[in-house]
């Protein structure tokens, strides 16, 4: 089914039939798809056996994982596209998950000055977050997601039957973001999220889509976040924190698993801050996150380490760390200030949680 019209995205078990009728109008000069190795082996042949004209798209091929989200690997696509004849009128086809996503389109929207890409999401993850909003972006200098710029995709097209080859993990990954957008909803979103106690490829559908609507909402919105859209960032500076000092400590840590920790120490942090979010809302989600997410580790002694990392988030005003928390479930705000003294007292609160269960 069609869930938006700009940018057109597609989601359902099979998007071969509108991907390929949407392709035959859109009369690219070139086609390649930009892939990795695990997309490569489980999703590229069943693609390209129903779209004829990807089967005659040229292929690039990244190694899978964080590490490739880098300026080596743009230069290769470049390389690839320069070599084989790339023009304005070209189309690269993003099939992968969130890496393969955000490095495709950063990629695209650069060369000659922006190419068209299209997303083919293979994640849960990319299909509810990386794929959705026009961000696009790259890692630089161990810091998460530095340099990207905002385009949207010409399409995105999200076949939910390449969920059935995800590992259990990759699967709790995405869900971490599906929580995020309901606690920013509220209402039938939370409690729908609230009743699953077993998230799994075959039983989130009707969530997913309407993780893709609400993220769609708030992203036309603001596009550029320059404002509405930071509430997309619950739990998030908390999140790139811990994903870059386990990426420092060559220990890559799952985006999704990450999120959920993220969201359990902004609850504390919100309490401290006295942002409105009552005591009992804040520990119904941290309950909710301890009992579907594996805990995040780290040591008192890396607590300097996680907020020297927050001072590189991009939300940051005249060097002072800004969150995204909510002010009751249904109610998600941006702009709020912490101090290095509240965010350790947040984190330390998280590791005696996560101590305990």
């Amino acid at each position: 089914m069609k869930v938006n019209d700009c940018p057109p995205v597609w989601i359902g078990p099979d998007i071969s039939e509108p991907l390929n009728n949407w392709l035959e109008q859109a009369g690219y000069t070139k086609i390649w798809i930009l892939t990795d190795r695990n997309s490569d082996a489980f999703c590229l042949d069943q693609l390209i056996n129903k779209v004829p004209l990807l089967a005659k798209a040229s292929l690039i091929t990244i190694e899978p994982g964080e590490e490739a989200k880098s300026l080596a690997s743009c230069e290769k696509i470049w390389d690839k596209l320069t070599y084989e004849g790339a023009d304005r009128k070209s189309l690269l086809c993003n099939l992968g998950g969130g890496v393969v996503s955000d490095l495709g389109g950063f990629a695209a929207s650069a060369f000659m000055r922006g190419i068209s890409f299209i997303q083919i999401p293979t994640t849960l993850l990319a299909m509810v977050d990386a794929t959705i909003g026009g961000k696009t972006g790259i890692n630089f200098s161990g810091i998460k997601n530095l340099i990207g710029s905002f385009q949207h995709a010409s399409g995105v097209f999200a076949q939910t039957n390449f969920l059935a080859s995800l590992h259990p993990h990759e699967i709790l990954s995405g869900y971490a973001e599906m929580l995020k957008h309901s606690l920013i909803e509220g209402g039938k979103h939370w409690q729908s999220i609230r009743e699953m106690e077993n998230p799994t490829a075959s039983n989130l559908d009707e969530l997913l889509i309407a993780s893709i609507q609400l993220k769609l909402r708030i992203t036309n919105e603001d596009f550029k976040e320059s404002g509405l859209r930071e509430v997309l960032n619950l739990g998030h500076t908390t999140a790139h924190a811990l994903e870059s000092l386990y990426f420092e400590q060559k220990q890559p840590l799952m985006h999704g698993f990450a999120v959920a920790a993220g969201m359990a120490i902004e609850t504390h942090l919100a309490e401290h801050l006295q942002t409105g979010l009552q005591q009992s809302e804040a520990k119904q989600i941290r309950e909710y996150i301890y009992q579907i997410f594996p805990p995040v580790k780290f040591t008192p002694d890396q607590i300097n380490r996680l907020i020297d990392h927050m001072q590189h988030d991009k939300k940051n005003n005249a060097g002072k760390i800004r969150f995204s928390l909510l002010a009751s479930i249904g109610n998600a705000r941006h702009g709020f200030e912490a101090s290095t003294t509240e965010i350790e007292k947040a984190l330390n609160m998280y590791l005696t949680d996560v101590s305990h269960h």
